[in-house]
């Protein structure tokens, strides 16, 4: 799960782990996600995270991750990546 295991939301059919104040994202999330994800013999992955209404640069954040799995995990042409993002 990326943005960490803890979700602010608290919707009542999720198992995810709720707080208002969780701890804060791996800065380095980014790039070890996509380093993962090129290393790994896989050609789809669906990636989804947590919702982080406590972040005001959240979108920052996903916008890194975006960037930085297209650039690795699609070099390969029959990759095929989903991100969700709530």
């Amino acid at each position: 799960m990326l943005l960490g295991d803890t979700c602010t939301r608290g919707c009542r059919f999720c198992a995810v782990k709720t707080s208002s104040t969780p701890a804060p994202p791996d800065p380095f999330e980014p790039f070890k996600t996509a380093e993962a994800l090129s290393k790994w013999n896989i050609s789809y992955v669906v990636l989804t995270s947590v919702d982080r209404d406590d972040m005001e640069d959240g979108i920052i954040h996903l916008s890194s991750l975006s960037i930085s799995n297209r650039l690795l995990f699609e070099q390969e042409e029959h990759n095929t990546l989903h991100q969700l993002w709530n």
